[in-house]
């Protein structure tokens, strides 16, 4: 099923970071809260929409999935604790980021990441996997790790993203991500998004 209907979800301009960031404590304190919608609704979306037959709920239930993978993937950059991502993603997207979080923690930084807008494109959905397209645009600046003081540029990247999720048992997982389009990236590049190796489109 293919749905080519735009969803668009813009953020608050007044609520972006400035210059220097976010104001984020530079020590590690209260566990992390995953941000976002919980799996387990958004499955009972899925359920919902298979059940209805209802084409614009295909699109609507796509948008949890990548908002909540962000959410929490950001958290555990900002963090510098990849445990976070447990049960958010399959296993080769979990070693990627344990290993992309890593190089991080061994230069010391973490990284603080604002998304200014996403623009859900298309939506494929069969019976156990969901591929979703995505325009993006993101603030990203990093920090020191325990101090919290921001090091370099704060810095705008765009993107054009597919996510492809995966039902395991009764969870959906973010089994792989691609760009779709080469990054359009404002600063060097340090972000979690544009570490990761472009891949073409089968």
């Amino acid at each position: 099923m293919s749905n080519r209907s735009t969803i668009k979800l813009f953020f608050d301009k007044s609520a972006v970071m400035t210059d220097e960031c976010r104001p984020i404590p530079g020590r590690r304190s209260a566990p992390a809260q995953r941000a976002g919608v919980n799996p387990v609704v958004a499955a009972v979306m899925l359920l919902m929409c298979a059940s209805t037959g209802c084409r614009a709920t295909v699109k609507e239930e796509a948008l949890p999935l990548v908002t909540h993978y962000n959410n929490v993937v950001s958290e555990a950059y900002r963090r510098d604790d990849v445990s976070l991502v447990d049960g958010v993603v399959g296993i080769e997207e979990g070693k990627r980021l344990t290993g992309l979080i890593g190089v991080r923690h061994d230069l010391g930084l973490t990284m603080d990441s604002q998304l200014l807008s996403l623009d859900i494109t298309d939506v494929e959905r069969g019976r156990d996997e969901i591929r979703v397209k995505t325009r993006e645009q993101w603030k990203y600046c990093d920090r020191r790790i325990g101090t919290g003081e921001i090091v370099g540029e704060a810095g705008i990247d765009s993107y054009e993203m597919l996510y492809i999720f995966k039902k395991e048992k009764q969870n959906w997982l973010m089994e792989e991500i691609r760009f779709l389009s080469k990054p359009q990236v404002g600063r060097k590049p340090t972000t979690w998004a544009v570490e990761r190796p472009v891949r073409k489109q089968p």
